[in-house]
């Protein structure tokens, strides 16, 4: 965990070019200095607006999301498989659209077999692969020539790397390694990587699922007891004390005794008082998706939305386009018969404003502009 290079130094600022809207910054980029500045107005928006921010649904090619984009619905869209000519077209397109509260758009790219641009640029090792024979500077140049020619594809936040330590059920050739030293050493080049290339790195599966007893995609999935995690699994994590520039992804892990039984997307023990409490990461938190096996066989997709947002988290990903609108209007209702805090959406919704550069504080001279479709 403590090999770290001592004489790079943090990332520096990148600085992406920014077209003005009628909010001020426009997200076509990113805002890549790491700092929030709180005072973007987010509490100037409809509710809907504000939760639609918090939404981010899975798609094959983004031509589903257009609209609700265009009314800031949802905060943009999380591709799905693997995308062909035609498909990858259309998201580069819908990047360059200047929706007014702008779009990020995301995209899993491990390398081996979890990565959606395989087919349009190139394969990528898997991170399995990529230790056994690739120094972590070689791995830092495979990860920062690929991730250059992600963003010119229009592509904003990547889901990767992984961070779990071991190759468990789910994970496997994802991890670097069982030993947390090479993950740590190996991820660090990645985060560097991605983020030099104009990208919003998001290190996954919080708190760990190197190491337990199933596959979330298909069902309810253990992590050993807190205290071991802490010596093992989580010691990468080291990375948020070294970068402000990158996200978490919070997986649908149940840790024994400390998540109350509830995967840790839904557990405020885990989110709030382990990652941001404890680990001190003040940034955005994304959940992995809703559709999966460990959450969707037991919860509602509207039930754990409100899980995670009420335990601190900030980025939704949800199955679908249709499926973010029955969430939102789900948790106007929540909000509007006072069983979630208005204020849990505004302040998510204001982290979620900051990374896309988006001020909204124009707001009421466009507001009939972002009502609902």
């Amino acid at each position: 965990m403590h090999n770290r290079h001592q004489n790079r130094n943090v990332i520096a600022t990148i600085i992406l070019i920014a077209i003005l809207s009628p909010f001020g910054s426009k997200a076509s980029g990113l805002n890549r200095t790491g700092s929030s500045s709180l005072g973007n107005c987010a509490e100037l928006l409809p509710l809907s607006v504000r939760i639609g921010q918090l939404l981010m649904p899975l798609t094959s090619n983004g031509s589903d999301t257009k609209l609700l984009l265009e009314g800031g619905l949802i905060t943009g869209f999380a591709i799905t498989g693997t995308l062909n000519q035609g498909s990858a077209v259309e998201i580069r397109n819908i990047s360059k659209s200047n929706f007014r509260l702008g779009a990020l758009i995301a995209s899993d790219e491990e390398g081996g077999s979890v990565q959606r641009y395989k087919k349009i640029l190139w394969p990528l090792l898997s991170a399995k692969e990529t230790a056994g024979v690739l120094t972590p500077e070689q791995a830092y140049n495979q990860y920062f020539n690929y991730g250059k020619k992600l963003r010119e594809w229009g592509v904003t936040v990547v889901f990767g790397p992984v961070v779990d330590v071991g190759f468990g059920p789910g994970i496997r050739n994802r991890s670097y390694s069982s030993d947390p030293t090479v993950v740590t050493n190996f991820a660090e080049s990645a985060v560097r990587a991605y983020t030099d290339a104009g990208l919003f790195p998001v290190i996954k599966h919080f708190p760990g699922h190197g190491d337990t007893t199933n596959d979330t995609h298909a069902d309810i999935s253990m992590t050993k007891p807190l205290d071991k995690l802490k010596a093992k699994d989580l010691l990468p994590y080291a990375l948020l004390d070294q970068y402000s520039d990158m996200g978490v992804m919070v997986g649908h892990l149940v840790v024994p005794g400390s998540s109350d039984g509830l995967p840790s997307t839904m557990s405020n023990a885990i989110i709030t008082r382990l990652l941001k409490t404890e680990l001190g990461f003040k940034g955005v938190i994304f959940s992995d998706a809703l559709g999966m096996g460990a959450v969707a066989k037991y919860h509602s997709d509207e039930s754990t939305a409100r899980a995670f947002l009420s335990a601190g988290g900030t980025v939704l990903i949800v199955p679908s386009v249709k499926s973010a609108s029955n969430i939102r209007k789900a948790i106007e209702k929540l909000v509007s018969t006072k069983k979630l805090e208005s204020s849990i959406i505004t302040n998510a919704a204001s982290k979620v404003l900051d990374l896309k550069g988006v001020n909204a504080c124009s707001y009421k001279t466009k507001e009939k502009r972002l009502q609902p479709r």
